[in-house]
């Protein structure tokens, strides 16, 4: 199950991409970020943009980061959701528990 943060960080870097795009790139199952996704929706982390077709021919929401957290984000000088302190540190809980460092994208 991938972290918040590693979703938040995979549409910080590739820009607006489908549910089914986020799960592949985060080598998880659509249905394993859903909740995660509408979470994060809810929170107002991120947005819904449209829709595109999917796998097996089903549409697919297409989502990105809200313009308050790109704007949080350059205000404060980060160039990546890993650079926040608070987040090394739900990294090392996160490690902790699972014994997997989050995702990176090089």
């Amino acid at each position: 199950m991938p972290s918040r943060w590693e979703i938040m960080e995979v549409l910080r870097r590739f820009g607006p991409m489908s549910t089914s795009e986020i799960a592949d790139a985060l080598g998880v199952w659509t249905d394993d970020i859903s909740r995660a996704l509408r979470t994060l929706e809810g929170i107002g982390k991120i947005k819904r943009v449209g829709k595109k077709p999917g796998k097996r021919k089903k549409m697919s929401i297409v989502w990105q980061l809200s313009d308050y957290v790109l704007y949080w984000l350059e205000r404060n000088g980060f160039s990546s959701f890993y650079d926040i302190p608070y987040v090394q540190r739900k990294e090392e809980e996160y490690f902790q528990r699972f014994g997997r460092r989050f995702k990176r994208w090089d």
